[in-house]
Formats: structure tokens, C-alpha cells, sequence
């Protein structure tokens, strides 16, 4: 038998158990957001947990590649544990989803499993729900996708929350614009993935450009703001060192400036322009995206609580060249912001979770105790307390039996610090009296 290299840690690296209270917290949120995509008329798709690596990796760019979990199955095939949902959901809807109507709205619950380094803080395993349309293109389905994103995230609660949108296309027209190669948009990529100015100012600093071209470099990827700077951007000083400010690979010729506008309008117009902003500078982790991209931010969390965007050229990997948009939320970073939201603003508008025993508190989503604590008298008694409990959840209330032999004092001081609603002691005749917990 190997002995374990540290027997000390529950888990391994990057991993996490979740406790009552989180998992209470998360099963909430999850709720919350399921609601949300029904009204909108999503329908729930689950995929499996593990994939075969062959078909999975064909959508999958080099980055999300080299951070799968891989091993072999008792057959040799390579499998993978999923690191995205979404490929996998675009695999599904090209193949058995074919013949379906379009567009497909769907929507999803489930783990993703990144490989990274724990010393650095990196979650190995993430909670996700997110949303795809598959089959519409235009500005109209992606504003609708990000108009979704925005009520998910109202109707937890979450305030203070903010939306940047970009486009796909926008680095490599600027790397296009300044002369720079493959290897030199890659690190202009990565510092604003980062979102680290230090490092695009290094690495513009690295290079042979003209003033012209370097101050362009540096200018338009720091531009963030309404629609103001989508004509800060072609207006001199700042217009294009060589021409139209269009995407290169967006599928559709779709000027990305133009298109940054007509989505900024259309949200204007549901009332939720001050959740957004334009960001020129936005670049997302995963390289299936071609072109609208957004990341949604909150107080207290140095990580988006949601991303997405639109991925046309995802569903050709498996046969079948179709547009598609969407996104996914992080349960834990949401679960995180909620908190930092509530100790710096109000409490969340959101209506709360009333159902059994379930209430909304100021730092988000509460664990409760039950409604009531039934203890019986005595051993003989058991069957009557029993009896009474089955009647108030049948009544719909949440309940606990008492089911440990104790004196009648450590069963109450238990009811008191499970927080129970009223402790309620039954005698061998069901004869029952209230102690209202304190």
C-alpha cells in the first residue's frame, strides 16, 4: 500500500469540500438562476462529466488543451474530465440536436475541472450555469444573450456589478495595425487577458515601432466608457493607423465598432445601459470566441462572476457551421460577490427564497434552522412525536425529529443551536407544548 505523500490534506490541491452553509448558498443561487433561463424560455441540457479527449480537444483551443485532466479507460481510449460545458453543448447540438428547430436556447448546471498550480490560488474544480443560443447571428442575439447575463445576476441580488463588452477581433486588427507577429500579439494578448498595462507598456516598450503606432498600441485597448469612445476611436488623433477599424475572422464582416454601438443601444433601450460599458481592451481566456465578448465584475472579487460571447466557428469542429452565442456564470465568485455586495451596499432587492425554512440575509443567501424541533417526553412517546412531525411537513413545514436518547434540556439546548423556529415536546398522549426558541 503507497502512503499518502500528505496525509494531512482532505483533498488535493485546488479543491474544496463545500459545507452546509455553501452548499445551502450555491443550491439557492442555482435556483435563482434556473428560474431566470426558464422565463426566458432556455430549456436544461446536462452533459457527462467525462468525455473522450478525441472529440472533445477538436473545439478546444491550445490554452483550455493543455489544462484538461486526462487518463486512459479500461479500453486505452484517452479520457477527459470536461474543462468547459460549452463544447461539449456544441458537440451535442451538431450532432443528436441537429434536426431540432433553431435557434436552440439551452441551459446548464454542472463542474468544469481545470488543471493549474494550487500555490497560486487556482481552483482545479469550478461551479458553473450558463446559457447558449446556438443557430441566431447578429447583434440582436447577442444583446439578448448579454441582457440574460445581466438578470441572472440581478436576480441574486447582486448589486454594484459591472458589464464590459468587447469584440474578438479587436487584437488582432490592432496587431494587424501596427505591424506586430504572431509571437508579439500573443504577449499583447496575454498582458491584457491580465488585464496588466505594466506588461502591455513592457512589451510595447520591447518593440521597434513607430510613435504613431506604439501610442495606438498603448491608447485603444485602455479606452472603456460608453459610446463616446467608439468615436474616440476612429476620430483623430486615434483613428486607425491604415484604414476601417473591422474584425478579421468574425464570420460575417461585421464592423466591430458598429456593432459594439448597436448592442450598446439595444440595452440602452431595456433600461440596463448603467450595467455597461464598452471595452476595447477585453480579452477573454478561451480561443473559440470570434466575435461580441463580455465579462461581467463585482465588488470584492478579482475575477469575472460571468463571461461569455459568440463562438461561430465552435459547431465546425463537429460538422456542422452554424453561429452561436452565450455564457456562463462562476457560482462561487457570485457567491463571494453577494457578500461583498451586502457589506457595502443595502440589503439585495432581490426577492428572497421563502420556501421552508429558507431566508434572504444581508451577506446573501442564509442557512435557517427548521421550522420546528420535535422532541419527544420520553422513549414512549416516540411514536407520537413521530406523528407530529409527519403533520407539520406535511403542512409544509420544515422539521426535525429528535432521534438521539437525551434528557429533555440537552434535546432542547440542541433545538436552540440548530436555530430551530419553535422546539415542540410531545408526551406518550400527543399532547404537545411549545418552547419557542430563543
Amino acid at each position: 500500500m503507497v502512503a499518502m505523500k500528505n496525509p494531512g490534506a482532505a483533498v488535493p490541491g485546488g479543491l474544496r469540500y463545500l459545507g452546509p452553509r455553501e452548499a445551502f448558498q450555491k443550491r439557492c443561487i442555482e435556483e435563482r438562476l434556473v428560474q431566470v433561463f426558464v422565463q426566458w424560455g432556455f430549456s436544461e441540457i446536462v452533459t457527462p462529466t467525462i468525455e473522450y479527449f478525441d472529440v472533445i480537444s477538436a473545439g478546444m483551443g491550445e490554452r483550455l488543451r493543455d489544462r484538461m485532466y486526462r487518463f486512459l479507460d479500461r479500453t486505452g481510449q484517452i479520457i477527459v474530465l470536461r474543462p468547459d460545458i460549452t463544447t461539449p453543448i456544441a458537440h451535442f447540438a451538431a450532432t443528436e440536436l441537429r434536426d431540432e428547430p433553431r435557434p436552440l436556447r439551452l441551459f446548464y448546471l454542472g463542474s468544469v475541472f481545470r488543471a493549474g498550480s494550487p500555490q497560486t490560488g487556482m481552483r482545479q474544480e469550478s461551479y458553473q450555469a450558463g446559457a447558449e443560443v446556438i443557430g441566431a447571428a447578429g447583434n440582436a442575439a447577442d444583446a439578448e444573450v448579454i441582457a440574460l447575463a445581466i438578470q441572472c445576476l440581478k436576480a441574486t441580488g447582486l448589486q454594484g456589478f459591472r458589464v464590459g463588452i468587447g469584440h474578438a477581433g479587436i487584437i488582432h486588427y490592432i496587431a494587424e495595425q501596427v505591424g506586430l507577429d504572431p509571437r508579439q500579439e500573443d504577449l499583447v494578448r496575454d498582458a491584457l487577458a491580465r488585464h496588466d498595462f505594466v506588461a502591455l507598456r513592457e512589451v510595447a516598450g520591447s518593440l521597434d515601432l513607430p510613435s504613431r503606432k506604439l501610442e495606438w498600441l498603448l491608447t485603444i485597448p485602455a479606452l472603456h466608457g460608453k459610446g463616446e469612445i467608439l468615436k474616440a476611436a476612429l476620430a483623430p488623433p486615434l483613428s486607425p493607423p491604415g484604414g476601417q477599424v473591422t474584425a478579421r475572422g468574425d464570420g460575417g464582416g461585421i464592423e466591430v465598432l458598429h456593432s459594439l454601438g448597436t448592442i450598446l443601444e439595444n440595452l440602452e433601450s431595456r433600461g440596463l445601459g448603467d450595467f455597461v460599458d464598452i471595452d476595447l481592451g477585453l480579452v477573454r481566456d478561451l480561443d473559440y470566441y470570434t466575435g461580441i465578448i463580455f465579462e461581467a465584475y463585482a465588488y470584492g472579487v478579482g475575477r469575472p462572476v460571468c463571461g461569455g460571447g459568440r463562438y461561430d466557428r465552435l459547431l465546425e469542429s463537429f460538422g456542422a457551421g452554424e453561429p452561436a452565442t452565450g455564457f456562463a456564470i462562476d457560482i462561487e465568485g457570485l457567491g463571494a460577490a453577494l457578500a461583498a455586495s451586502a457589506a457595502s451596499h443595502a440589503a439585495p432587492s432581490a426577492q428572497g427564497l421563502e420556501a421552508q425554512g429558507r431566508e434572504r440575509a444581508g451577506h446573501g443567501f442564509e442557512l435557517r434552522g427548521p421550522d420546528y424541533f420535535v422532541i419527544p417526553q420520553s422513549e414512549a412517546a416516540s411514536i407520537e412525536a413521530a406523528r407530529v412531525a409527519a403533520g407539520l411537513r406535511d403542512a409544509g413545514h420544515s422539521v426535525e425529529l429528535e432521534i438521539v436518547s437525551r434528557g429533555i434540556e440537552d434535546s432542547i439546548d440542541y433545538g436552540m443551536r440548530r436555530k430551530a423556529g419553535s422546539i415542540i415536546i410531545v408526551d406518550e398522549s400527543g399532547n404537545t407544548r411549545e418552547v419557542k426558541a430563543e
